[in-house]
C-alpha cells in the first residue's frame, strides 16, 4: 500500500512577510501554495504535481522554508523589474496600492 502524502493548502502567508513578497505571491494568482510532508509547493496544478508529471507541462516550485519562498518571490520581482515586465509590475502596483 502506497502512503499518499498529506496535502495542506496554505491560504495566507505568515506574519512578517514583506509587502512586496505578498504582492508578488498575489500577482501569481494562477498558483496555490501547499505544504506537503514538510515542503512548501507553489504550483498551478497540484494534481499533476502529485502524479509526478514532468514539470514542463505545469509550474511547480518547492521550498524548504517560508524564508526560502519569500526570497524566491523577491528574486522574481527583481527579475520582472530587470526585464521591464510591465504587466507584472502594473499587477504588483495594483496589489500594493489598491484603488
Amino acid at each position: 500500500m502506497i502512503n499518499k502524502p498529506r496535502v495542506y493548502k496554505i491560504t495566507q502567508l505568515p506574519n512578517g512577510f514583506s509587502k512586496l513578497a505578498i504582492a508578488a505571491r498575489n500577482a501569481l494568482d494562477d498558483r496555490d501554495l501547499f505544504e506537503i510532508d514538510g515542503r512548501l509547493v507553489f504550483t498551478d496544478d497540484i494534481e499533476r504535481y502529485l502524479e509526478g508529471a514532468p514539470c514542463g507541462s505545469f509550474c511547480a516550485d518547492e521550498f524548504l522554508s517560508f524564508a526560502a519562498l519569500e526570497k524566491w518571490l523577491l528574486d522574481t520581482v527583481a527579475a520582472w523589474l530587470s526585464s521591464d515586465c510591465t504587466p507584472m509590475i502594473d499587477c504588483l502596483n495594483e496589489r500594493i496600492n489598491p484603488a
